[in-house]
């Protein structure tokens, strides 16, 4: 049975179509598209797909970075949580704000991969000290074997988005959310006591 090597183009519309089926399951659980003015859901003209996703949960927001770039298989999926100053209402009260793609990474230690940092962070190749990447398609397969390894990235996929409450669990054991107002500006003790009276 002979390889072949599918397009670039193929591979993106087949990682997009993965993600696209197991976002419903983040969905259930209370995840919603970004509203920030910044954030991304879809095609990024020159880098690929992205998807911002986010979560309210008090004063907490969870925040989900879904990166699908040229050029290789893997989908790289960060995770994040900030605290807001004022606590907003719901997730609609954030809409046209600035701050989502800036505070999701501005703390470097609190934006985790959800792969190698949190749900599998002894999964990785030792001798060049790097992960090895687990949510991704193999450039080479069979029409079977690309059939294969499809269903197994997406029950991946599906299974982790399922336990997306254990990885808030395992992310408050080592971190501590940083205190931003909602246009992402991160606010010192001084500035929580004056928005709080």
């Amino acid at each position: 049975m002979t390889k072949s090597k599918p397009k670039k183009k193929t591979i993106n519309i087949i990682r997009k179509e993965i993600i696209l089926s197991v976002l419903p399951i983040l969905e259930k659980q209370g995840f919603v598209r970004s509203p920030y003015l910044y954030s991304e859901f879809g095609f990024h003209a020159g880098s690929g797909y992205e998807y911002d996703l986010v979560r309210l949960r008090g004063s907490e927001l969870d925040q989900i970075n879904i990166s699908i770039s040229f050029g290789h298989g893997w989908f790289s999926i960060l995770f994040n949580i900030v605290e807001l100053r004022p606590t907003p209402n719901t997730v609609e009260d954030l809409k046209g704000k600035v701050g989502g793609r800036d505070y999701m990474f501005m703390d470097k230690n609190g934006c985790e991969d959800l792969a190698y940092q949190i749900f599998y962070p002894s999964h990785c190749c030792w001798l060049f000290w790097l992960p090895t990447p687990l949510y991704r398609l193999k450039y080479r397969f069979t029409k079977w074997g690309k059939q294969r390894q499809i269903r197994k990235v997406t029950n991946l996929l599906a299974k982790d988005f399922g336990r997306i409450d254990e990885a808030v669990e395992i992310w408050h054991k080592r971190h501590k959310p940083i205190v931003v107002d909602w246009d992402g500006n991160k606010l010192n003790q001084e500035d929580e006591n004056e928005n709080a009276t």
